[in-house]
């Protein structure tokens, strides 16, 4: 009984052995895919963080640029040009009331 008991534990150490020897292989490819994966995402965001910025600085001329033109815009018009109102002097509608 006690070989057919050695017998039992030697297969079944064998089959720990490979499942453990299988495990180390597939976590290993786990591992190398987790690699590549975090190299994919350093790029993309090295990409995106570059893109962001340039578009900030995009948007940060075009204000320069509309705070230049309002500021000269402002200085080439004077009071006198503007009209006093923006509404109309008389009614551009006649009213119900005035009708009846």
């Amino acid at each position: 009984m006690r070989k057919e008991v050695r017998a039992c534990r030697g297969e079944l150490l064998q089959e720990v052995l490979r499942d453990l020897e299988f495990m180390a292989t597939s976590n290993g490819r786990h591992f190398n895919n987790l690699v590549g994966l975090e190299d994919e995402y350093h790029s993309y965001h090295k990409t995106m963080t570059c893109h962001w910025e340039d578009l900030i600085y995009c948007n940060e001329d075009v204000l320069s640029h509309f705070k230049t033109f309002l500021k000269d815009l402002d200085r080439e018009l004077c009071a006198k040009a503007l009209p006093a109102s923006i509404l109309p002097k008389r009614l551009l509608y006649a009213s119900r009331r005035s009708v009846s």
